[in-house]
């Protein structure tokens, strides 16, 4: 289960966009996925707090019953 879980955000985090503000900072979201994004200093931080948002995210929606599946995780 848990090689599933990670193949899994893996596959996601290889979708998200990046792209460079005008700040200077970098922000990353992934599409089909309401609500997950990051911005920070540097592409290799914006990546990795991404994915933490992400992990996040997928916790909160299965101990909410909001999705029973990964199938049902990103429509």
């Amino acid at each position: 289960m848990f090689d599933m879980l990670t193949s899994y955000i893996e596959n996601l985090i290889k979708k998200a966009k990046y792209e460079i503000l005008n700040d200077g900072t970098y922000y990353g979201e992934i599409s089909g996925v309401q609500g997950v994004w990051a911005n920070e200093d540097s592409l290799w931080l914006c990546e990795q707090t991404l994915r933490e948002a992400l992990e996040e995210w997928l916790v909160i929606m299965f101990s909410s019953n909001k999705i029973a599946s990964l199938n049902e995780a990103i429509l």
